[in-house]
Formats: structure tokens, C-alpha cells, sequence
């Protein structure tokens, strides 16, 4: 059975939880911004009538989660733990991710979204706001490895690594 997507606005009554917002750290202050302004436009659009049916409208609420641990092993190696991992099974997840750095941030923050999947949450996205490697998207002169498409690849991998839906 193919389930069904949540919309951002559903039947007052209806019992959706929050959609939860994982963040790296460098995007905390996007991420709190993110959420003011869904509290925002909820608050203005609760009491909206829908002229189509005349039900009264409920906008989901987007819950900041800050509670991802950003360790290092002695090797300088990720150690990153979602804590309380067990309330994200079946439920709607999105991740704020940045590319600002090539070496390790990269890396782990494609370690999380590997985890997300395989922990059975309802519905996964990222939103990247900035695609650093697609300036290089082309080949100028042969030899050269176009990082774009490789990153593009690892990023498009999440989606089959586990049972949720894209």
C-alpha cells in the first residue's frame, strides 16, 4: 500500500505531530528563523476559512531539533549521535544541511543523512541552501573530475537507504 503525502495544511481535528527540523550547527540560526516564521504564517492561517469546502484550516508545526551531537573521535573522524532517535521512527524529518566546507563537513553531514532513512521515519528532505561543488559541473579540460556530479550522486543515494519515502 503506497502511503500517502501529508500536507503542509490538513483538517483542523486531524492528529499530525510536528515535522521535525534537524540542523547542522551552522545553520541553527536559519533553522530558528525557519521556525518563527511557520509559527508565524500558522497563527495567521489557523483561523482562515477555506472557501472551497468552508473547513477550517490547521498548518503543521515545524519542531526545531538541536539534538544531534557533533563529536570528533581522536582521529579527528565523526562521531555524531541523534539523541532520543527512537521519537524520529514514522515521523516527517528535514534536514538543514551546509556544504560551506569541503573536508569533513561534508562528510558527516552525508553520514546523517544515510542514518535518517534507516531509523523508518515517515518522510525525509534537506534542504541545502547552498550547492557549493556545482560550479564545478562541467569538464573544461580532460582529466578533470566533475564534483558536482559526484556529490549530486551521494546526496540522491539517501533515498535508497531505507524504508521511508523521498
Amino acid at each position: 500500500m503506497e502511503r500517502q503525502d501529508v500536507p503542509l495544511d490538513f483538517p483542523m481535528g486531524s492528529k499530525f505531530p510536528p515535522i521535525l527540523l534537524y540542523f547542522h550547527p551552522s545553520m541553527q540560526r536559519l533553522a530558528e528563523q525557519i521556525v518563527i516564521t511557520i509559527d508565524k504564517e500558522r497563527e495567521r492561517k489557523t483561523s482562515c476559512v477555506d472557501e472551497s469546502d468552508g473547513a477550517q484550516r490547521m498548518y503543521r508545526q515545524v519542531q526545531l531539533k538541536g539534538s544531534i551531537e557533533w563529536k570528533r573521535f581522536k582521529d579527528g573522524w565523526p562521531n555524531i549521535m541523534i539523541e532520543n532517535v527512537q521519537e524520529i521512527a514514522g515521523r516527517d524529518v528535514i534536514f538543514l544541511a551546509s556544504f560551506h566546507s569541503a573536508d569533513t563537513i561534508l562528510f558527516e553531514q552525508l553520514s546523517l543523512m544515510y542514518a535518517f532513512p534507516r531509523y523508518l521515519v515517515r518522510s525525509f528532505r534537506v534542504i541545502l541552501p547552498f550547492f557549493p561543488t556545482a560550479t564545478m559541473e562541467r569538464v573544461d579540460k580532460e582529466g578533470q573530475v566533475v564534483t558536482a556530479k559526484v556529490t549530486s550522486t551521494l546526496i540522491r543515494a539517501v533515498l535508497f537507504t531505507g524504508a521511508c519515502r523521498p
